[in-house]
Parts: structure tokens; sequence; C-alpha cells
């Protein structure tokens, strides 16, 4: 499990989308193992003035674990808003870290939305 968070950690200028005019950073990971919760946290420590997404995309249902250490924007509601409006979608948590969960179909126009409420700040 370390082996691939620190794989993970080490990609991320490689692997991630980053968006600098929106402090964004959206990690689209299929991990081996469960690290979507760790990596998140780690990431949110090492960039806490970025908002960060790690998005596991094994299964149907798209799963997002979010962070933002420095609690300019809070993520819960960034997650909520951004799936406003959706059936069989979920998202919550605390302001510096939350999660959400929904279907594949929604996840382009999901990371739409984000860069979209992240640009209106």
């Amino acid at each position: 499990i370390d082996d691939e968070l620190q794989y993970y950690i080490k990609n991320i200028n490689r692997l991630a989308e980053i968006y600098p005019a929106q402090d964004l950073i959206i990690y689209e990971i299929r991990p081996k193992y469960n690290t979507k919760s760790p990596l998140s946290t780690l990431l949110g420590i090492k960039y806490p003035h970025k908002t960060i997404l790690i998005v596991d995309l094994r299964k149907s249902i798209v799963s997002v674990s979010a962070r933002r250490s420095d609690s300019s924007v809070s993520v819960n509601t960034l997650l909520e808003h951004a799936i406003a409006g959706w059936s069989n979608c979920n998202a919550g948590g605390h302001p510096v870290s939350s999660g959400a969960g929904l279907p594949k179909k929604y996840y382009k126009k999901f990371k739409k939305r984000i860069i979209s409420l992240l640009e209106k700040r």
C-alpha cells in the first residue's frame, strides 16, 4: 500500500490534471488497493493551498475524495454543488475533507462543474 501511495505522490505532475488558475488538482486513479482517502490526505498536506480531488474510476460509481487544507474552499459545499440535480449521487463531509459518489455517466460534467465553480470564486 505504501508503495502505491508513493508511486502516485511521486508521479503527480505526470499523471494528474493540474489547473493552476483554479488552484485545483484532479487525480484520476485506478488503484490496486483502497488508497484514495490516504492519498488525498497526504496530498492535501503537501499542497495545502490547492483543492485536491482524488477520483477512483475502478467501478461504475465514481468515488471522489476531496481535500483543501487551508480552508479557503469548502470542499463539502463544492462537491454538493457539483452533483446538484443528479440522481443516484451523494456528497458530504467537512469543509477541509469531503467525499462524493456519482455514476460514471455524470463524471465529465462533474469535472466541468468543479472547474467552473472554482473559477467563480
